[in-house]
């Protein structure tokens, strides 16, 4: 069995039984907190624990409720923040050692806009240090326990975060996506990510790792709940308004064409990997999805600029700290930082440049096209360790070969969801991505909750959660 009886239940099936009052708000954050007690100290998904001040809130929530005053789906909804998003009053460490003491005096944009739905932050999660990284091994919380296999990562950097939604504690959890640091963690653990278009998540709060890169995402049980969550978050209020989940819970129109990036991943994914990828674009053909096969320019174009720009961001916002403090990092990160010192500001520059072209050319590949489809990752959770892995006959770092099909589309900005699609020989999950044209967020969102009711994902992995008795014991 999960932590409690409403594990994996999702925001849009908790959402009515609190309105209508068969669901107290006080016993789901209750419920929420006692999930977390049990099982957080094997898991490490979390960091801080909110007990008091979420159990105030769900009294607060509650009593609004007996008066008549409902604010949306959100209401009364336990949520888990990433600790490098600022939530007023809480120890925000970044999962380093070196903000020791650091606590915000204002939350950031992202949890007022949340809270101010009716939300319950129930704590903040464990991370890969400043969320560098992609594995989320930190040498100073410990490793989040990727819930379908014990000794397996759960993808980083936001990695608490995807776990805490994974194992049943909370049905939403807030991250943050450079170069796939929400998409990837909720690959590798079986849930839905959302990385919204470039910027249209306010970051106001949120530790900087490399600004032009950086997004605000969530982790959610289902599309809708991350439509939901979008349309209390987003910055714009056209984009809040045409994102709201009702809305987009229509069938999509006739004559979706989505399109497979054959080229990127023939070759350099697992081949299990691969082969559920063909058998995800069959499986939506079968559904009246058509799917064609699209180009791309070469990877290798993206990595590299995206090399630039990421390194050469984070080692400016960590200049000072790397340069009289460098002990202080876990030894990934730290190269990581030392390394974009060296980069030069030409490379910089024409890799900024350089985005621009790339960003036209997926616009443009998009432009007779619903959505990009591709697997979120080319491989499976790896164990915990490993430093390097063999993806197309060639050996890879795992950080680079982890990244490789998310991190483009940071480059570019577009919005991206991960859906989980089945589970490999291994018993890992293997997830999908769909890409939708820039600052078409809502667009992409109601082809993804078209996809994942046509394939029954949502109801096949909440069973198969259930089958697994995620967390396992």
């Amino acid at each position: 069995m999960g932590p409690h009886r409403y594990s994996w239940m999702t925001v849009e099936e908790l959402a009515p039984r609190i309105w209508s009052g068969e669901l107290d708000v006080v016993d789901l954050v209750e419920e929420a907190l006692e999930g977390i007690r049990r099982h957080n100290t094997r898991l490490r998904a979390f960091i801080t624990v909110l007990e008091e001040r979420a159990r105030s809130r769900a009294v607060s929530l509650q009593r609004e409720l007996k008066a008549g005053i409902y604010r949306g789906p959100l209401h009364g909804i336990p949520v888990a923040v990433k600790d490098i998003v600022a939530v007023e009053g809480v120890l925000m460490t970044a999962g380093s050692r070196l903000l020791r003491g650091e606590v915000p005096a204002r939350s950031a944009e992202v949890v007022r806009a949340l809270e101010s739905a009716g939300a319950v932050v129930v704590g903040t999660t464990n991370l890969h240090e400043f969320a560098s990284g992609a594995t989320n091994v930190n040498p100073h919380f410990g490793t989040p326990v990727n819930p379908w296999k014990e000794g397996r990562i759960p993808g980083g950097s936001s990695g608490g975060s995807a776990v805490s939604v994974a194992a049943g504690l909370v049905p939403i959890a807030v991250g943050t996506d450079t170069s796939g640091s929400v998409r990837l963690p909720s690959a590798l653990c079986g849930v839905v990510g959302l990385k919204p278009s470039y910027p249209a998540v306010s970051r106001e709060g949120v530790f900087p790792l490399a600004p032009s890169l950086d997004t605000v995402g969530f982790h959610t049980l289902s599309v809708w709940d991350a439509a939901a969550a979008l349309s209390k978050a987003a910055s714009s209020p056209e984009l809040a308004h045409r994102s709201d989940p009702f809305s987009l819970s229509a069938p999509v129109r006739s004559g979706v064409r989505l399109g497979y990036v054959r080229s990127w991943v023939e070759g350099s994914a697992d081949p299990e990997v691969e082969r559920a990828a063909l058998s995800f674009v069959k499986d939506l053909e079968a559904r009246g999805f058509e799917v064609v096969e699209v180009d791309l320019p070469e990877h290798e174009l993206f990595r590299r600029n995206w090399y630039f720009i990421r390194r050469a961001e984070a080692s400016e916002v960590h200049e000072h700290w790397i340069l009289e403090r460098p002990e202080e990092y876990g030894p990934d990160v730290r190269r990581m930082l030392e390394e974009g010192l060296g980069i030069r500001a030409v490379d910089y520059v024409r890799a900024v440049r350089m985005r621009e072209v790339l960003r036209g050319s997926v616009e443009g590949a998009l432009r007779d096209l619903d959505a990009l489809v591709l697997p979120a990752s080319p491989l499976t959770a790896p164990e915990v360790g490993t430093k390097t892995v063999l993806v197309g006959g060639r050996e890879v770092d795992v950080y680079t070969a982890l990244l490789s099909f998310t991190m483009p589309f940071n480059l570019t900005g577009h919005p991206a969801v991960v859906v989980p699609y089945t589970l490999s020989s291994e018993g890992l999950p293997i997830s999908m991505q769909l890409v939708g044209k820039y600052a078409r967020d809502h667009e992409l969102l109601a082809v993804a909750m078209e996809v994942e009711r046509a394939l029954g994902l949502k109801k096949k992995f909440n069973e198969l959660r259930v089958r697994t008795s995620l967390p396992p014991s």
